[in-house]
């Protein structure tokens, strides 16, 4: 069962890069939430709003890929070390295309549920890719730093 779990975090991490939205919510529960690892119990943000954010993400980095570096895999946890790779070719929020290539890597804990991942904590190392084409803070419409 066990490699059962780390492959649906993989396939949502797939769905997220490509913008498929019923592929990222069949790996996920009713009632997901991801969180900032560095508030761990604070501010969160639901299945509604990481939508808005994997559109504008497939729109502009149409290319996107997730590469899982590192996976361990304990009861009910799915822990991921990750590097996601991009290039800017189209509109993202105000910045219009300018081909450049941006990572993040990531750590995320995944908690499951019934197969499914209902609980997320991530923490980028790095500036996301707004800040990385911008050198500015990401607006705030944006779930995350990426």
């Amino acid at each position: 069962m066990t490699a059962d779990l780390g492959a649906v975090v993989r396939r949502a991490w797939a769905a997220y890069d490509a913008g498929d939205e019923q592929g990222f919510r069949a790996c996920v529960t009713d009632d997901w939430r991801e969180f900032d690892f560095g508030d761990p119990e604070g501010e969160s943000a639901g299945v509604d709003e990481i939508l808005g954010s994997m559109a504008a993400q497939s729109a502009a980095f149409p290319d996107k890929q997730t590469e899982v570096l590192f996976e361990v895999v304990e009861g009910d946890v799915v822990a991921q070390y990750t590097i996601s790779r991009a290039t800017h070719l189209g509109r993202y929020f105000d910045l219009e295309p300018t081909g450049e290539r941006v990572t993040a890597t990531e750590m995320c804990f995944h908690q499951m549920r019934g197969g499914l991942i209902a609980r997320t904590w991530a923490a980028t190392a790095e500036a996301g890719f707004y800040t990385q084409l911008t050198g500015r803070p990401p607006p705030e419409k944006l779930d995350n730093q990426t």
